[in-house]
């Protein structure tokens, strides 16, 4: 059985919040569950309970009642929004008999006690935006936030957010990434995959009128632009990718509001390597869910892409090409195996160049670009 604690006093920054994310989550650990979320620059740590969360099995290692400066280095905050089971209600019990001063019997206090003392299993789901009125308020701060609120629903829908990705080449060391090898490669930005989200009432995944084809002039006209083109366009990618997105935000603990959207791409890349478009539809649905990229950085984001194209799609393929995508430029890519097997991800170097020089030392890449390729990655 579910028991779910929310004080009544305090408002969610996003109106948005899909409580039942949160329940599955629960569900999925064998313990208790608190909500936390990071603190932002101008809130202090000794307003607030903080917890220590281990970044791979997100228990809750710690946690701290507002502590003074110094005690814990991290930012993130527990609020009273709290999941437990059934059997650990008596653990209110007793947390009572051992602290009869009722100055040690808040809310605060009894979680720093099962976790720090007792070792209650807690786990940690993050949600990526604020809180307000927590503490001592007036009815001046609720007439103040429900103005903004209200304000806030009657504005224009959000601006579309767009991203850019650009094509790459292996310039050495091509396949010993797969290998614990090192390697160096190189973004184009002649040519480029383009993605455009924006806001709406159903989540709508929107056709590229080339490369997605459903109509044709005629049966030679389907039999010029298959043979030239291929089957497999970008439609396929955007849907493996959201679904992807929304799977690794469910295990790593991290709730999503409960935003719609249309996502639509663009790119004068051959199709048959089109894949560029899941580094882009990532940096789109980080800006609408994180409010930026902290939750998905550029070493996770890498081995998601790679995740995203071998788990949902079966596509053959190696981290090099995911690396360089998503730090664009001239990257030197070292994946040692122990660094591999311990965090999953290499050494990355971006050396600084001159491309003026470069022509100077005659240093200028010819590129060909195939007809009438075969689909990368697939036999």
């Amino acid at each position: 059985m579910l028991h779910l604690q929310i004080a009544g006093d305090m408002l969610c920054a996003d109106q948005n919040f899909d409580i039942a994310q949160v329940i599955r989550f629960f569900r999925s650990k064998p313990g208790e569950l608190a909500i936390y979320y990071e603190l932002e620059s101008g809130e202090k740590s000794y307003t607030r309970g903080i917890v220590e969360v281990c970044p791979n099995t997100h228990r809750v290692m710690r946690f701290f009642e507002k502590p003074q400066e110094g005690v814990t280095a991290s930012r993130l905050a527990s609020v009273v929004f709290y999941c437990l089971r059934k059997e650990s209600l008596l653990n209110i019990s007793e947390f009572l008999i051992q602290h009869p001063d009722v100055n040690d019997r808040t809310f605060g206090m009894f979680w720093e006690w099962l976790i720090n003392e007792e070792k209650v299993p807690v786990y940690g789901m993050k949600l990526p935006t604020g809180f307000q009125l927590i503490g001592q308020v007036g009815l001046s701060d609720y007439t103040k936030w429900l103005a903004h609120y209200s304000s806030k629903q009657q504005l224009s829908p959000s601006k579309p957010i767009t991203c850019r990705s650009f094509a790459r080449v292996g310039l050495m060391g091509n396949p010993s990434d797969g290998f614990n090898g090192k390697t160096i490669a190189m973004s184009i930005a002649n040519f480029w995959a383009e993605v455009t989200l924006m806001e709406s009432q159903t989540l709508v995944l929107l056709p590229h009128p080339l490369n997605d084809p459903t109509e044709f002039g005629s049966l030679q006209d389907l039999f010029r632009i298959s043979r030239k083109e291929g089957y497999l366009g970008g439609l396929r990618l955007l849907q493996a990718t959201c679904k992807k997105f929304y799977q690794f935000c469910s295990e790593q603990g991290i709730a999503l509001s409960k935003q719609n959207f249309t996502l639509k791409y663009d790119t004068n890349i051959p199709r048959q390597v089109v894949r560029f478009i899941i580094n882009i539809i990532c940096s789109c649905l980080s800006k609408v869910y994180f409010d930026g990229i902290t939750d998905l950085p550029k070493p996770i984001r890498a081995n998601f892409i790679l995740n995203v194209e071998t788990d949902e799609l079966f596509i053959t393929a190696g981290l090099q090409d995911r690396v360089v995508q998503v730090y664009e430029g001239l990257v030197y890519m070292d994946f040692n195996k122990q660094l591999m097997d311990e965090r999953g991800y290499g050494t990355v170097f971006e050396p600084k160049y001159d491309s003026g020089a470069f022509q100077e030392a005659g240093c200028v890449f010819c590129f060909i670009v195939p007809y009438d390729p075969s689909v990368q990655g697939q036999n």
